[in-house]
């Protein structure tokens, strides 16, 4: 599968994790502002390949609050250090990242909205999340609404809460100060300038410090 890669370069990104960390993490959470461009990004962070499929590891969706999950079957395996990302479709994926991009996976299931949280599973136990403190029975509003969602790598390892239900400008981090959120609207090609799906460090250049060594096709 072609995709897209950066390479980057910071003491502070998740690369290889400590041996008490989880072995994958949600790194990256965009809900568009139109179609149904929508994806999840999970890196390994462990210093051994991962196969998803053996392990039964998945994604649970919780929509709105509520407290019953969707749970979303993850395929393939991830090498030591790299990224998976599984989005809604391949059309409206493409219409941002053109073809040869590609993500690992597509799951119609991957329909989150503002108000929508995330748990990964890894067959074994929850390792992470992203905005799981809104899983209260209550729907918190649309605080994800219409961004990219950066994990915050410096701030890692933390279990992906959001820290309230308050929605956060453009450039800003969560309350939990573990997301930073990149505003997807037509200025910026609507995603094409904020979002890095597959590759480390976001784009808003405030989640962290990295220099751009290269680029290219994998």
């Amino acid at each position: 599968m072609k995709t897209r890669v950066w390479f980057v370069a910071t003491a502070a990104l998740l690369l290889v994790a400590p041996a008490a960390h989880a072995q994958l993490a949600i790194t990256e959470v965009v809900e568009g502002n139109g179609a149904n461009f929508k994806y999840v990004e999970i890196r390994n962070t462990g210093a051994t390949s991962f196969d998803l499929t053996t392990a039964g590891a998945q994604l649970r969706r919780y929509s709105n609050g509520g407290t019953t999950a969707t749970n979303i079957n993850l395929t393939g395996t991830i090498a030591a250090g790299a990224f998976f990302v599984i989005a809604n479709n391949a059309t409206d994926f493409n219409a941002i990242w053109p073809l040869p991009a590609a993500a690992n996976q597509y799951d119609s299931n991957v329909n989150h909205n503002g108000d929508d949280s995330y748990q990964l599973w890894n067959g074994t136990a929850v390792v992470d999340g992203f905005a799981y403190d809104w899983v209260t029975g209550t729907d918190p509003g649309n605080p994800a609404a219409d961004g990219a969602f950066h994990r915050v790598g410096s701030a890692y390892p933390n279990n992906g809460n959001w820290g309230g239900v308050v929605a956060v400008a453009d450039g800003g981090t969560s309350a939990s100060g573990f997301w930073i959120r990149a505003a997807i609207t037509a200025t910026n090609a609507n995603a094409a300038a904020v979002c890095t799906p597959g590759a480390a460090g976001g784009s808003s250049g405030a989640e962290l410090p990295v220099e751009l060594l290269g680029f290219g096709i994998e």
